[in-house]
């Protein structure tokens, strides 16, 4: 064994025990926003920023967005770093990106460099849908890796968690909606 072999084999070493540590971290924010509350009372609204910060941090990317699809569009619900009012908000058509949206409605994860077929979402953007009850809602985009590495699959799996958390607080806020409209049908007949 030479002196190169020894070099890739410390490499190796320690790119293995940093991404120990990574899913440490990532383990750690998932149990730390499981139990924030307005995640558990079903409020993504007052939780999304949070979730898309603590996200970036996590996998070390640049931006996290949230998308919630409405009809043909896709509108960015909630980004990493926003904290300013002024800054604006990017949408995505149906019509203009039809093959993204057919990918997102029938994957569990996009990856890097698979169907961006617009310059909204950057081309190393992965792409994490949220579903509702079976149903695509919107999705998670992890766009700019902070160390230009291809996403790990611990990444993945941080971002397919993140949107089961996700999809779990949309479930309850919807269920709690359906409970106050009986509660006031229950009333209006008595």
């Amino acid at each position: 064994m030479g002196p190169n072999a020894d070099a890739q084999r410390m490499a190796k070493l320690m790119t293995s025990k940093c991404e120990v540590e990574a899913g440490r971290a990532r383990r750690h924010v998932l149990n730390l926003l499981s139990r924030h509350p307005d995640l558990i009372s079903g409020n993504l609204a007052g939780v999304a920023v949070t979730l898309c910060n603590e996200a970036a941090m996590a996998v070390s990317c640049k931006r996290v967005s949230l998308w919630m699809i409405e009809g043909e569009d896709a509108c960015e619900k909630a980004f990493s770093g926003n904290v300013f009012q002024d800054v604006p908000m990017r949408s995505l058509s149906r019509p203009v990106s039809p093959a993204f949206f057919a990918a997102i409605e029938r994957r569990r994860i996009l990856e890097p460099r698979r169907i961006h077929e617009h310059e909204v979402l950057t081309p190393d953007a992965l792409i994490a849908p949220i579903l509702v009850r079976g149903s695509t809602w919107g999705f998670c985009s992890f766009e700019g890796s902070l160390n230009n590495a291809a996403w790990s699959e611990s990444a993945m799996d941080f971002a397919i968690a993140l949107t089961e958390m996700a999809g779990r607080c949309i479930e309850r806020a919807k269920a709690h909606e359906v409970g106050l409209r009986l509660e006031r049908a229950e009333r209006g007949i008595e």
